[in-house]
């Protein structure tokens, strides 16, 4: 996904620099923001499939500490947020319609950010409900974790991570 957005990104600045972009247009195919659209759209959803398989090898280690509940309240954010988005720009000029004092894309783009605010609300008290601070509790008569400890357990993944080869 970082690659691919990286990658869109830089597509869509050349795109705007030669006047093809024409994001203004909505999803009209003779401009290259349906495209560059789409390609997001289909990365992003990879890289949610991806994070529910990892999810699912994961679940069984992380019992007894909601992994479910901690896995939704963060991935449903980034889901809703990004979906929203583009069924409002979908909808923006065909079923969203300007007025004398809005265009339709200021009425797009505050309605995506009305739904986000009233969103946040309730993904909030999922957090908290999700995320409580007893599971994080020291129980009594453990000393605390010294800053040694999860420095080098830090460094061993990136030890782990870096690619080994072999000489013959």
């Amino acid at each position: 996904f970082i690659r691919a957005s990286s990658v869109i990104s830089i597509i869509g600045i050349i795109c705007e620099k030669y006047n093809v972009l024409c994001e203004s247009a909505g999803f009209s195919v003779h401009y290259a923001n349906v495209y560059l659209e789409a390609a997001d759209f289909v990365s992003i959803s990879v890289a949610l499939y991806g994070l529910f398989i990892f999810y699912g090898l994961m679940s069984d280690e992380l019992k007894g500490r909601r992994p479910l509940a901690k896995f939704l309240c963060i991935k449903l954010i980034v889901m809703a947020t990004f979906y929203q988005s583009f069924v409002f720009s979908a909808l923006e000029g065909r079923v969203i319609k300007g007025s004398a004092y809005w265009t339709a894309t200021n009425v797009a783009d505050g309605l995506n950010a009305l739904t986000t605010c009233i969103e946040m609300v309730f993904f909030a008290a999922f957090m908290m409900w999700a995320y409580t601070p007893a599971e994080y509790k020291r129980q009594p008569g453990t000393p605390p974790t010294s800053i040694w400890r999860p420095l080098w357990d830090s460094m061993l993944v990136v030890v782990h991570e870096t690619p080994v080869t072999h000489i013959p």
